[in-house]
């Protein structure tokens, strides 16, 4: 399923196109995002790919995700690397490239639409959510079984201090 992370869980109640332009489709400078990032990932996943992100993004600590499922809601997703630091994260990135703004306010008027329409599924579009905490123990848990790509993160990375800190890894 294609994954779209989200600041608010309740993102898409108000309706308001406008509103989850500005909260779930802008870069850091307000600027519409004409390539929002997006995973294939399944549900099981959700907290490795969160945890990889935010390490991969440069964030000082892992931090919490609300998840919205955009699968089926653009045609051309296009597979781009996201960091050089997991390659899970890598090989499930991929960006939903809109020519216009309001290309991308037709996506996001559609997300609203059938996410309020999913009887199905009561939460409509949203997914698990991603706990700072979860994301905490995931990098824990890998760090304490070695794996490769979190040992070089945590002793390489000029945040690797902070997350080891923060995830209580001796």
């Amino acid at each position: 399923m294609l994954t779209r992370m989200v600041k608010r869980r309740s993102l898409l109640e108000s309706g308001d196109p406008q509103e989850v332009l500005t909260l779930g489709f802008c870069n850091r400078d307000g600027t519409p995002d004409l390539s929002p990032s997006t995973y294939d990932v399944e549900s099981a996943e959700l907290t490795r790919m969160r945890s990889e992100h935010c390490a991969g993004a440069n964030m000082d600590r892992p931090s919490k995700s609300f998840n919205l499922d955009v699968s089926g809601l653009h045609s051309t997703p296009t597979r781009t690397a996201a960091n050089s630091w997991f390659s899970f994260v890598d090989n499930i990135h991929f960006e939903l490239p809109f020519a216009t703004v309001a290309d991308l306010m037709d996506f996001i008027g559609r997300l609203i639409v059938d996410h309020q329409a999913r009887g199905d599924r009561p939460q409509g579009r949203l997914l698990d959510d991603v706990s700072e905490r979860q994301c905490e123990e995931h990098v824990r848990s890998a760090a304490i079984a070695g794996v490769a790509e979190w040992t070089r993160f945590l002793s390489e990375h000029p945040k690797g201090p902070s997350w080891r800190s923060r995830c209580r890894i001796p």
